[in-house]
């Protein structure tokens, strides 16, 4: 018989008739609060199950089924979860420092305010996951599919993601300073006002990807092995500000030619359109400034996430 308590009281909560919790059928169980630090949970279905601010340090949940779940401020520091199955589950505020999981599946699953930092999620699928505001720093993401997740104001410094998906991102306010971006997929990504100093984007992949204001992106590493597919956008500011020390070649994937550069003068410098046939290559946001329209291939779809909008 094993007896899952309170972590706090001691109170019984759950009775399971077996000498251990692997493989226990606890699908829509009510176990918030419980004591599990280092429990054997593997095989486990945890389907729809409150694990609120449940004590599971060093468990191990390898292989279990965790669809649809809460745990929400629960301790999973240096947890095994590799290869669990979290689809559509609640993981609010929860420790997952220096936890594994690894071959993982949490496609939209919600994280906000997690703390995943020196985590293991090589090979998970966080696929339309929310990660807003969670502490990624120092993880292992390599391989790992955010394709369409929303990492908006997280920390990932000197995260590891060689070879992640991050196609569709949005990557608002996120520190990837120091991070390893190696043959990171960027495809229609949104990175705006990111934190890219000392990142590695060697082999990357930008195609209709928006880069706006992003800090440190002159002091960025392998910009120049970055590849292109369809055009992206900068904004003019980043332009203005840092286009001189940036490497051609990736300024040609944004639409900047050599010409561009000339018109677009010193640092405090707005460009003016100097003929007729050159207006016509300008827009106007509602901030005023002008924008070459050559270099806004934003789609209808990308500007409404962003909160732009753009008459033509």
């Amino acid at each position: 018989m094993v007896e899952v308590r309170h972590r706090a009281t001691g109170y019984p909560l759950l009775q399971v008739d077996a000498d251990t919790l692997a493989g226990a059928s606890l699908a829509g169980k009510v176990l918030f609060f419980a004591n599990l630090r280092g429990a054997d949970l593997h095989g486990a279905d945890l389907r729809g199950a409150d694990v609120c601010e449940a004590d599971l340090q060093g468990a191990v949940l390898t292989g279990a089924h965790l669809t649809g779940a809460d745990l929400t401020s629960a301790n999973l520091h240096e947890a095994n979860l590799d290869r669990v199955t979290a689809v559509d589950s609640r993981m609010l505020a929860a420790d997952f420092t220096a936890a594994t999981v690894r071959n993982a599946n949490f496609s939209r699953a919600s994280f906000g305010l997690a703390r995943l930092g020196g985590a293991d999620l090589s090979n998970a699928v966080l696929q339309r996951a929310d990660l807003r505001r969670t502490d990624l720093s120092g993880a292992n993401l390599e391989g790992v599919d955010l394709s369409h997740a929303n990492l908006s104001f997280s920390t990932m410094k000197g995260a590891r993601l060689y070879g992640a998906n991050l196609e569709g991102a949005l990557l608002n306010a996120v520190d990837l300073s120091d991070s390893d971006l190696r043959s990171v997929e960027l495809a229609f990504a949104c990175v705006n006002g990111a934190r890219l100093s000392g990142a590695d984007l060697s082999g990357a992949m930008f195609s209709k990807t928006v880069l706006v204001r992003c800090l440190g992106l002159e002091t960025a590493r392998g910009l120049g092995a970055v590849r292109h597919g369809n055009g992206s956008s900068m904004d003019l500011a980043t332009l203005e500000r840092v286009a001189s020390l940036l490497p051609r070649d990736f300024l040609s994937g944004f639409g900047v030619t050599q010409e561009w550069l000339g018109r677009l003068g010193g640092a405090d410098a707005v460009p003016r359109p100097a003929s007729a046939s050159l207006a016509k290559s300008f827009a106007r946001n509602p901030s005023g400034i002008a924008i070459p329209s050559s270099l806004l291939r934003i789609s209808s779809t990308k500007l409404a996430s962003n909160r732009y909008s753009l008459a033509h």
